[in-house]
């Protein structure tokens, strides 16, 4: 090679060589880089992006470490992806997004774990601005779990909490979102950012407000406008951007004044609180929450007053102001909608409810038809949905009726079907049980209308359905979980339990400190926080063990057939009740025919219920107007039990709402034939309760008894001095027993024993009322609440006889029953309950029980044993002691099949005893032989 071309070549490769050298920058330039381009505000933002991306592809060309400078280039690209494409973040923004939070969250070296809380939170917008609002959720919460643990990012904990509340608020997890926006009150109030306090006060005023707490929600609303005021009247250093918010806030907190005066005659204070509410809302130039509030003001017009010219006007504004917001728009058209149908103006509001589907979307050209499950869940936004599906149920309900167009009875059906399937979505949302039972009372309309659809259908099989569907869901869900730790490791079910413990002392630390100290309210945010650990436990679990969130989210809902079945092998009736404001129902159901029933108002009305059972804990009532008991019994048997048609002998009630004994209804009008002859009783839950196939846990004996006899001054109870020897005669009919009396009867004991044994009796006093008090039970040295029953794992127990005072009585939550301690063994997984319904007479308890134990244990099936054991105590009862008053207190709730009980092991007691009558016999043979060979 000649020296020019060797000069050439040497030249050219120099050239290749600065050039790929060129590209190949450091990480340290490329973090100038991206460092300049932040600072540089003149860049169009599509050229920023474009920029970016020639660095990353630069970063990866040069094969660079993926470390934290290659993460906030990821970091950077998905904020202006997100802020380039819009709704197109799912595509564009979320990988990048995630793909930094790996490398920061790796644990490497060259990570930067406090930038992923950045990350992390754009990941939670990214998602809730795509509505995937678990996923916001998920990383709002880790948002928070990072930026606790570095001071910079302790701002993000506020707005994190505050956008969780929000997301809870509108997937109508009202109670979940108040206690975000508890959490988030502490924070700001910890960091002095006063707007954020009043933001978070207006939060929770809300939540209270949707789940008819008027009075918290009001208070908090009044605060948060005062703070507002305080602030507005100085204006120091604010900026115009921070006055818009007080002004935003201020409307709200006047709106919720007003709302939560809807019920009160103070119309002059509405008004002004509505009216300063408008102003302010206006000077924070935000129509997206004034077309909020003109619908909300129309619903008050509507609601309140039946006023539907001035309820359209006040929609008809929400439409001026929804601007682009599909939602706003569908909620306009909605509820002008509602007003029609109202007014019987059909045409109209048919035309408005389709509109409201299209304005979200959901393209449906007749009123006939619906969207299918998937779509419609889409839209998430759950008031919507809701109330969209309960009006249209109605309005096809109503057209039936009109019409007698079949079209529009089968129309209903399949709305409410799909109705009830909604319903079960948004529950499987819901983690607060508060919430839940708002709900709950929220979708009695819907049930009412769907089961009068299926009256008129004469659809048997569909109103069982709808009856399972409206009642005791959370109390299944509670067995859910028990069922589902059996799916976990021991570890993890170790784990779950110390949680839901460390709940329970707050819980009960909570009850014991007085309402309104500075004290009570730390305890409350220390409940809060337990029960946030709690949560993010139970989500990583049904991460992580799909079985476990499989059962444990199970909502199969047994058919009719297979509760005709059941009914069958068992010789049994079941009766389905629902009580509602207008009209109730009644399903009789038999092994081989079922028989509906519709009572009207005017037939018959819950009150009858209320007056009727207000006679059994009166004995002077009883003795003192017989011939009114009498007159009560009957009716309420004609009404409710006669014309289900039902055979003589085993029958389960399913109450709603209520709870009776039914054996003390007359079949004749002075009261002299009771059902009890007729018929053994039981009650449940639902016939999902019946069915359920409970986890079997083996019991180490058969009997365990408390009676406490005496209990420590501090309780202030009464002594129960025959309790202790009424239990040994009960523990007498088994074997394998252990009994704890007088100073044994601890509370300690209870809990460390209560699953061991098939049948548990207690002799005590018990304390339980209508309000939210929980029911407690008395040991000698302290009480025991239902909240506490949670203690009690994995048990072995069949059986719990509470021979206590009102152990069915507590708070009526409509759907669920009465929150009794009862309920609370049930929910601990004890699959019956004996249990009394008023202040119990000790000595027919004990003389009752006595009985039932005898029955129990030569085989008996539960209730079978308790009515044989009424019927002996009546036969041999003086005129007195034959009132309902002393015999109808106990009833059987729950599971009533025979319990199999363990034998004795023999002992060396009995060996030796067999073993001497065999050397007695044995010599009496032999001194007989010797005889007779004597002789």
């Amino acid at each position: 090679m000649s020296f020019q071309k060797l000069v050439a070549v040497s030249f050219l490769l120099l050239v290749v060589s600065t050039s790929v050298n060129g590209q190949c920058t450091s990480g340290i330039d490329i973090n100038n880089q991206i460092l300049e381009l932040d600072r540089n505000l003149e860049i169009k933002i599509s050229e920023k992006l474009r920029k970016l991306k020639v660095l990353k592809a630069q970063f990866e060309k040069c094969n660079h470490p993926r470390d934290s400078t290659y993460a906030k280039l990821l970091h950077k690209i998905s904020i202006i992806e997100h802020d380039v494409n819009g709704f197109k973040v799912t595509a564009t923004s979320i990988p990048y997004a995630l793909e930094a939070v790996a490398i920061n969250t790796s644990g490497k070296k060259d990570a930067d774990p406090v930038a992923a809380t950045k990350s992390y939170f754009n990941l939670s917008l990214f998602y809730a601005k795509v509505g995937f609002k678990a996923l916001a959720l998920k990383y709002y919460d880790t948002t928070i779990q990072f930026a606790q643990r570095y001071p910079i990012y302790k701002g993000a904990v506020s707005i994190a909490r505050s956008e969780r509340a929000t997301i809870f608020f509108q997937q109508g997890d009202y109670q979940q979102s108040i206690n975000e926006a508890s959490l988030g009150l502490r924070n700001s109030e910890e960091m002095h950012d006063s707007i954020s306090v009043i933001k978070f006060l207006n939060q929770r005023a809300q939540s209270h407000l949707f789940q008819k707490q008027y009075q918290d929600a009001a208070t908090d609303a009044l605060l948060a406008s005062q703070f507002a005021e305080k602030i507005q009247l100085t204006q120091t250093g604010l900026d115009a951007a921070s006055l818009k918010k007080i002004y935003y806030e201020l409307a709200s907190s006047y709106k919720i004044r007003a709302l939560c005066l809807l019920n009160t005659a103070d119309i002059p204070e509405i008004t002004s609180l509505i009216n300063k509410s408008i102003s302010y809302r206006i000077k924070s130039e935000n129509k997206g929450a004034i077309a909020d509030d003109y619908n909300d003001y129309g619903a008050y017009f509507f609601l309140t007053h039946k006023d539907f010219d001035k309820a359209t006007a006040n929609y008809l504004k929400s439409l001026e102001y929804a601007e682009d917001s599909k939602m706003r728009h569908a909620f306009a058209h909605l509820n002008i909608g509602a007003v029609q149908f109202v007014q019987g103006k059909y045409d109209e509001a048919e035309k408005n409810y389709l509109q409201s589907l299209h304005d979200v979307s959901l393209n449906v050209s007749n009123i006939l038809k619906n969207p299918t499950l998937e779509e419609i869940t889409l839209i998430n936004e759950n008031e919507f949905i809701h109330v969209y599906l309960n009006n249209k149920t109605e309005y096809l309900l109503s057209r039936y009726r009109q019409t007698k167009n079949p079209a529009f009875l089968n129309a209903c059906l399949q709305t409410a079907f799909l109705t009830d399937s909604v319903i079960k979505f948004i529950r499987r949302e819901h983690t607060g049980e508060q919430s839940k039972l708002f709900w709950r009372n929220r979708t009695r309309e819907f049930f009412t209308n769907a089961l009068d659809a299926c009256f008129l259908s004469n659809d048997t099989k569909l109103a069982f359905h709808f009856m399972e569907s409206s009642r005791a869901v959370i109390l299944a869900d509670k067995i859910n979980e028990l069922g589902a730790s059996s799916f976990l490791p021991l570890v993890e079910a170790l784990q779950e339990q110390k949680f839901r413990e460390a709940v329970i002392m707050e819980q009960q630390n909570l009850a014991s400190t007085k309402q309104g100290t500075e004290e009570y309210r730390q305890s409350y945010y220390r409940l809060l926080q337990e029960k946030e650990k709690l949560d993010r436990f139970l989500k990583t679990l049904e991460k992580n063990y799909p079985a476990y969130y499989q059962y444990k989210y199970s909502e199969v809902v047994p058919t009719l057939a297979e509760l005709q079945t059941y009914l069958a092998a068992n010789r049994q009736s079941f009766v389905h009740y629902f009580i509602g404001d207008t009209v109730s129902f009644v399903l009789g159901i038999a092994a081989r025919n079922v028989e509906m029933v519709r009572i009207p108002k005017d037939r018959f009305q819950p009150e009858e219920i209320r007056t009727f059972f207000s006679f059994f804990p009166n004995k002077q009532m009883l003795n003192a107007e017989p011939d009114r008991f009498a007159k009560l019994s009957h009716r309420l048997y004609k009404t409710l039990f006669e014309p289900l048609k039902l055979s003589k002998g085993r029958v389960v009630i399913c109450p709603d709402n209520f709870l009776l004994p039914f054996e003390a209804l007359s079949t004749d009008a002075s009261g002299k034939k009771m059902l009890i002859e007729d018929y053994a009783f039981s009650y449940i839950y639902s016939a999902r309760y019946l069915l359920k196939k409970f986890p079997e846990y083996a019991a180490k004996g058969n009997f365990l008894g408390f009676a406490p006899v005496s209990f420590q001054s501090h309780l202030r109870v009464a002594d129960l001095q025959n309790s202790a020897v009424s239990l040994r005669e009960a523990s007498d009919n088994y074997n394998n027993v252990k009994v704890y009396t007088a100073a044994q009867a601890t509370k300690r004991n209870f809990l460390a024993s209560i699953g061991q044994y098939n049948i548990v009796n207690i002799f005590s006093h018990a304390r339980a009322d209508e309000t939210d008090t929980e029911p407690i039970l008395y040991m000698q040295d302290s009480t025991i609440s239902l909240s506490e029953l949670q203690y009690v794992n994995h048990p072995g127990t069949k059986l719990v006889v509470l021979s206590a005072c009102q152990t069915t009585a507590g708070k009526n939550a409509t759907g669920e029953g009465i929150y009794s301690l009862a309920r609370g063994f049930a929910s601990a997984g004890i699959p019956s309950v004996a249990a009394t319904m008023w202040k119990a007479d000790e000595e027919t308890i004990y003389a009752i029980s006595k009985l039932f134990h005898e029955y129990l244990s030569k085989g008996m099936a539960k209730d079978e044993a308790l009515q044989k054991a009424k019927i002996q105590f009546i036969k041999n009862a003086n005129r007195e002691h034959s009132l309902p008053y002393y015999w109808s207190n106990m009833v059987i709730i729950g599971q009533v099949e025979p319990i199999a009980l363990k034998e004795r092991k023999p002992g060396w007691m009995p060996v030796v005893v067999i073993t001497g009558v065999l050397f007695v016999f044995a010599g009496v043979i032999f001194w007989a032989i010797r005889r007779r060979g004597g002789s």
